[in-house]
């Protein structure tokens, strides 16, 4: 189920504002978790986001954030149409921006619902990005954990492994199967686990 705004009651305003983000694999996912966690109701510790402070995460919390940022993927988020490609929508110099959706006749703040594993979820906002933005902030920081993974690996079980880049399926708009492809790479590494469930 995706977004089913009556458009031409809306008014759609832009807002956030241009962060920070440090040059780390977990603090790029911390990041696109914040992005997420800007557009839906859907409470989670504060920790998971607080990118500025990645270091303090332990390999617990690490794991937590990998698997919030493969429920909530460019592929799944894209369908919903939570995240929208507009490169038109975004300032010069940006890859990403956040919008705000009022309803008109209203004067109040839309509201709307999306269904993710079976709970309604609350939309605040919608965000427009360039691909260049999914591939900062989801594909290359997940490839860099499965590489990490695979080179710590066996090397008869490391050569059966193959990165998301060489398998092709995380460039946006190749087959872009981003979840089935961490799950068929990472086999075995990351664990989608069940307390997921919405």
């Amino acid at each position: 189920m995706s977004l089913d705004f009556n458009y031409q009651s809306l008014d759609i305003k832009p807002t956030g504002s241009l962060v920070d983000i440090p040059e780390n694999k977990l603090a790029k996912l911390m990041y696109y978790l914040d992005c997420v966690l800007s557009v839906i109701q859907y409470a989670q510790d504060t920790k998971y986001t607080d990118f500025h402070n990645y270091y303090l995460l332990t390999k617990e919390d690490e794991e937590v954030v990998k698997n919030l940022v493969i429920l909530f993927n460019p592929k799944l988020m894209l369908e919903l149409k939570l995240f929208i490609i507009a490169p038109n929508l975004i300032p010069y110099g940006q890859t990403n921006k956040f919008y705000e959706i009022t309803d008109k006749r209203l004067g109040l703040h839309a509201s709307n619902n999306v269904i993710i594993k079976g709970k309604s979820i609350n939309v605040l906002k919608i965000m427009a990005c360039k691909e260049v933005w999914i591939n900062k902030y989801f594909t290359e920081p997940m490839d860099e954990y499965i590489e990490k993974y695979i080179s710590a690996a066996p090397p008869a079980q490391a050569q059966n492994k193959k990165s998301c880049k060489e398998h092709g399926c995380c460039k946006f708009w190749g087959v872009f199967g981003i979840t089935l492809c961490v799950v068929l790479v990472a086999f075995g590494i990351f664990k989608l686990i069940d307390y997921f469930i919405l």
